[in-house]
């Protein structure tokens, strides 16, 4: 892996190295292949730093590479600025409680990402996201590589990350009606499954593993639906409505 190339995926984390941030970033690495090549940078840059520096006495056991973690984080500038500076880092400036995350990015392969045991539905909410496409868009996270299993949840699931996503899970929670009609589907396993346009044309219930025996049901759609970042929020909602109006009374138990 390249300097630049380890540090622009540093970049990604915004500056801070949390659960949130280095989940993403972890879906990246299995999606790229990239995960043990970058852990490595990542091993090497702390160990360089805590050569050139040392910590505050006092700090909890083993958290001195969470704050070489946190600075790592940062960036570049930050990580070069800091070793050329020396003596001790102040821990004051640096969010190193979370950045024991960083040190464990990477170490997830594609194989482990491809859940193919059996799932409990998300208490919170039962449509489940694949992104299953070569490229997504910026904000989106995705653990589907080059291996396609197609789109049957026995066989795996790709996991999906954007915050557009969230923000639409919150809305549609947010009415009794569709949460009602979700509550009477909850035997079904539900999962929105973007892909490449020249894969899915338009919107598509696929029943598995047979339409005389469904445990599961997929909404593909085509990624075109999703390019916007402003509606993203907007056009999940839309989907997941299609979805739950397209079973409404055709799949029985």
């Amino acid at each position: 892996m390249t300097p630049e190339r380890f540090w622009e995926l540093i970049d990604s984390l915004g500056g801070v190295a949390d659960d949130e941030t280095c989940e993403r970033l972890d879906l990246e690495l299995q999606r790229t292949g990239e995960g043990d090549a970058f852990a490595d940078e990542v091993e090497v840059h702390v160990a360089d730093l805590l050569r050139h520096c040392t910590v505050p006495a006092g700090m909890p056991e083993d958290s001195e590479e969470w704050l070489a973690a946190a600075v790592v984080a940062a960036g570049r500038d930050a990580y070069e600025a800091t070793i050329a500076a020396g003596g001790e880092i102040d821990a004051a400036r640096w969010r190193w409680r979370d950045a024991e995350a960083l040190l464990v990015a990477g170490w997830s392969s594609h194989a482990a990402a491809v859940d193919t045991t059996p799932r409990d539905h998300d208490p919170a909410f039962p449509v489940t996201l694949q992104w299953k496409v070569a490229a997504p868009p910026v904000g989106v996270y995705t653990s589907h590589g080059v291996d396609d299993l197609g789109d049957d949840p026995e066989t795996g699931v790709a996991t999906s990350s954007d915050p557009a996503w969230d923000r639409a899970r919150r809305y549609l929670m947010d009415d009794p009606g569709l949460t009602e009609e979700l509550g009477a589907l909850d035997w079904l396993d539900l999962h929105l499954v973007v892909r490449e346009d020249s894969e899915v044309a338009e919107p598509e219930l696929r029943p598995y593993p047979s339409p005389d025996a469904v445990r599961s049901v997929v909404l593909a759609v085509p990624q075109s639906l999703f390019a916007d970042p402003d509606t993203r929020t907007e056009a999940y909602v839309e989907a997941v409505q299609a979805m739950v109006a397209g079973l409404a009374g055709r799949i029985q138990r």
